[in-house]
């Protein structure tokens, strides 16, 4: 018997495994692939994934052979709204996870294999297609979006926003831009009508990736159109494409539907649920590897007091579920989920007015900067200080950044 183990090697997963067994916990992960395989996910560490994943001390070996990409420039219809300094790292979903898994310490068992059932009573055990069984004091569910061995269990998840947002993911061949030397771009949606939350491209290892966030079912006939010609289908709604991209080329098209779900009937004696076999997120809101950090973290925490105390009931595991750091990064995912969508699609007056606000926040940041960059720099010419006088424009640029941001949202 283990004390823990977690089934599901994905992400949220590998992410417990190393959390729990750094606790001291005799740890198994159990996941149907050696190696993990291609999945259209996630693919930017970037903003507060950053700190995640350093506090969690994983960056450094996160991120090795990832070159970071320090600028960003934000784009609504066709103008230049903002430019933003700060480290994006783009990587294949596989790739993060075979990273994080290569992290797992030597003495947590990794068993690859498929679970078909997991039994409470006496005790947890987790069965296994060819007939293995592991018990344990603790099961995590860490299945990501696959929901099979959760129904069988008896367990479902109330859709709060099906089919909630599209994201389109793609290869992008320009003229203009490299796959190594390209600044961020970042293309706001044009009007509620599109239904376009943003458009991002950015260098992912050796080619240029395009990840287009959007609100419209995925048979939608504008989806449909998009898979047979999607640079001609891109254009329409976005025609200021090719002032930075040229005459560009898309291959390799990729579309995943998300929904925004919550699990129901999972409050069981020996078995707890993270990340998004608990609660999914919407992509374009980009809370997902936050939230399922916040997971991990009062996971093990209070899987130390339930594994010394000997008690994994139900009653016990309630503690999990309502710890209010995670009841509020789960109410907070909704929420933006929520906010993003009614912001790109709204076409109410105060959702309008919000609209042009955000925009607006995003242009008075682009004029305050370029003026600040120009005092300063002149500033640096005389004293000769760009280093100190660099930090100083940061500062301020961060101020203001802040400032509007409580203004404005």
């Amino acid at each position: 018997m283990v004390d823990v183990v977690v089934v599901g090697a994905g992400l949220s997963g590998s992410l417990a495994a190393i959390a729990l067994s750094q606790s001291g916990f005799q740890v198994a992960i159990i996941d149907r692939y050696r190696k993990y395989p291609t999945d259209f996910r996630a693919e930017q560490i970037v903003g507060s994934q950053l700190k995640i994943f350093s506090d969690l001390g994983l960056l450094d070996s996160l991120v090795t052979d990832v070159q970071a990409v320090l600028r960003a420039k934000n784009f609504s219809f066709g103008k230049q709204l903002s430019s933003v300094l700060t480290p994006h790292y783009g990587m294949p979903y596989q790739d993060i996870v075979t990273a994080i898994r290569g992290q797992i310490p030597d003495t947590v068992q990794f068993i690859v294999g498929r679970v078909t059932d997991v039994e409470t009573s006496p005790h947890p055990m987790v069965r296994l297609d060819d007939g293995q069984t592991i018990a344990a004091k603790l099961v995590v569910m860490a299945t990501g979006l696959n929901t099979a061995l959760s129904e069988r269990l008896g367990v479902s998840h109330q859709k709060i926003s099906a089919r909630h947002s599209t994201t389109i993911g793609f290869d992008i061949a320009s003229p203009k831009c490299g796959a190594t030397d390209t600044p961020i771009l970042v293309y706001y949606g044009n009007g509620f009508r599109d239904g376009i939350d943003y458009f991002i491209v950015f260098p992912c290892k050796s080619v240029l990736r395009g990840n287009l966030f959007l609100y419209r079912d995925p048979l939608d006939p504008w989806i449909r159109r998009f898979r047979q010609t999607p640079r001609e289908t891109l254009l329409e709604v976005l025609p200021e494409l090719r002032n930075e991209l040229g005459e560009f080329t898309i291959t390799q098209v990729q579309c995943r539907s998300s929904d925004v779900a919550v699990a129901e009937n999972h409050r069981r004696d020996g078995i707890v649920f993270v990340g998004d076999a608990y609660q999914t997120s919407c992509p374009a809101a980009g809370t997902g590897i936050g939230r399922l950090a916040v997971d991990v973290e009062r996971l093990t925490v209070h899987a130390a007091r339930w594994l010394k105390a000997g008690d994994t009931s139900a009653a016990a595991l309630r503690s999990y579920y309502d710890d209010p750091a995670k009841r509020r990064s789960d109410r907070k995912a909704i929420q933006k989920a929520q906010f993003r969508r009614a912001l790109s699609t709204n076409a109410s007056l105060p959702w309008t007015l919000r609209r042009q606000g955000v925009k607006a926040k995003h242009f008075v940041k682009y004029i305050l900067n370029d003026a600040l960059y120009a005092i300063l720099a002149k500033a640096a010419q005389r004293y000769q200080a760009r280093p100190t006088v660099h930090l100083a424009r940061l500062a301020v640029q961060h101020a203001v950044w802040l400032l509007w941001s409580r203004m404005v949202e």
